[in-house]
């Protein structure tokens, strides 16, 4: 077991590796964040400017009111 995690530890590091990259570029590229399908873009997340629990929210998601 312990030959087998020392060989996938590589393999595990450059997909994460790979995912934030990924995420990275993404976000650059489009100018912003789209989370739950409301988009924010970078200017306003660096002010501090969104709102918590702004976005919005499919039917039925989340805790119950």
């Amino acid at each position: 077991p312990a030959a087998t995690l020392m060989l996938l530890h590589p393999i595990a590091v450059l997909l994460l590796l790979g995912a934030a990259w990924n995420s990275t570029v993404r976000t650059l590229v489009r100018g912003g964040v789209r989370w739950r399908g409301t988009f924010y873009d970078l200017a306003s997340l660096r002010r501090g400017l969104v709102r918590r629990g702004a976005g919005r929210r499919a039917a039925g998601a989340g805790p119950a009111n």
